[in-house]
């Protein structure tokens, strides 16, 4: 049984690279559509619809998987959520529909499911309610899934991320009072990398997405990770602007490139990090954290967003290892 992370992030729904599976905002027809669902039919190429469409009607509330062709990730779950303006009730159908959508992608043992904004489009339903319902489905089901580790909202406005944020926020404030956890001491040290390379198995290690000869390809090539999956990471993650992980494949943690070598904005990476420490309370290995963010030197004003990310959140942290060159 897995913990899930719930996120959210404003990019393109198509191109979440490290994602094993996409939803859509299906039509009855599962057909190519307008919106989300016509973006995914492109990128799945002309064999999903032929394929899909003979599984028509989609009756409200209802999933379906399907392979994803050529869209790169293994599945597409095709969901039908309610138009607001007809259904007899919205919030129930709303519900169902991504109940049964989290259900369908953990039974297809996919581990990160990047989702839409469900009925929000043409369908009509306002967002101010429809988010809250989506993410306290998500949150409702988080503890009892044998796979899935991250349910991700994709969207395109900034209005709607900070709707899914704060709603994110909420919920897990809500599950922290009613289930308080005892903080331990933690511990911070700082060590060059080679003098404490035999001990790093035993962190989670988060750095920034640059390719090529940076700290997240030293750690790369430490764990033998392939080449093309390090770079797809990085560019994913500096693409959508928002941190990224490689877990389960591997315990690395990325923020965005420009926070740290371009725009070295404290605020904005303070932010960064703690989602990361908000969405990974569960996956950080061993509650231990390597913080390598060498430019080759450790800027501090990296190590003044960490230590302010920590005091904001009260991540549950162990031990923090900061690598130097």
């Amino acid at each position: 049984m897995t913990m899930v992370n719930i996120t959210a992030v404003k990019g393109n729904i198509v191109r979440q690279t490290d994602c094993d599976g996409v939803v859509n905002s299906a039509n009855p027809n599962l057909r190519a559509g307008s919106g989300v669902c016509g973006a995914i039919y492109a990128a799945a190429g002309p064999r999903l619809e032929p394929y899909s469409s003979q599984f028509a009607p989609l009756q409200i509330g209802e999933a379906l998987a399907t392979p994803a062709f050529d869209m790169g990730c293994r599945y597409i779950i095709h969901t039908r959520g309610p138009k607001y303006y007809e259904d007899a009730d919205p919030s129930g159908n709303l519900e169902k529909a991504m109940r049964n959508t989290i259900a369908l992608a953990d039974e297809n043992d996919l581990t990160r499911l990047a989702v839409p904004a469900i009925s929000m489009g043409v369908y009509g339903y306002p967002a101010e309610e429809a988010v809250p319902i989506l993410v306290r489905v998500a949150s409702e089901m988080g503890g009892a899934l044998k796979n899935l580790l991250e349910i991700r909202f994709v969207v395109v406005s900034d209005e709607l991320l900070h709707l899914f944020r704060r709603s994110i926020e909420q919920q897990v404030t809500a599950a922290d009072e009613s289930s308080p956890q005892a903080l331990m001491p933690l511990r911070v040290s700082r060590a060059k990398e080679s003098e404490v390379r035999d001990k790093l198995d035993q962190f989670h290690v988060l750095t920034y997405a640059e390719d090529g000869f940076s700290p997240l390809d030293i750690h790369a090539r430490r764990l033998g990770l392939d080449r093309e999956l390090v770079t797809s990471f990085a560019s994913a993650v500096n693409e959508r602007s928002s941190v990224g992980s490689l877990y389960p494949q591997a315990p690395i943690s990325a923020v965005p490139r420009e926070l740290v070598r371009d725009r070295q904005d404290v605020d904005a990476l303070t932010a960064s990090i703690g989602e990361f420490l908000r969405v990974n309370r569960e996956t950080i290995k061993a509650r231990r954290l390597a913080f390598d963010f060498r430019t080759p030197s450790v800027p501090e004003f990296t190590v003044a967003a960490l230590n302010s990310a920590i005091r904001a959140l009260e991540s549950g942290l162990e031990e923090i290892l900061i690598l130097e060159m």
